[in-house]
């Protein structure tokens, strides 16, 4: 069993070496555009790992976007 180990790895781990981040939308989509940059930045770059828009609703610059762009968010078209 153990000498299979390195390839049962190799198998595993491959698909990590080839995985790609997240397509983002590009900025001028009305519901999605304007924030999305906020979210890849403040919320999947971050250490916590079940950290959601919730724990940034009263962030400034979230605030800021969803104001100024309209969004609704929690209801809204999103």
């Amino acid at each position: 069993m153990t000498d299979r180990l390195p390839l049962l790895s190799a198998l595993f781990f491959a698909p990590l070496l080839a995985a790609k981040g997240p397509i983002p939308t590009p900025s001028n989509d009305p519901f999605v555009g304007p924030i999305e940059p906020y979210f890849f930045k403040n919320i999947l770059q971050n250490e916590d790992l079940d950290d959601s828009v919730a724990n940034h609703w009263n962030d400034p610059e979230l605030r800021i976007i969803v104001e100024k762009h309209g969004i609704e968010l929690f209801g809204g078209p999103m």
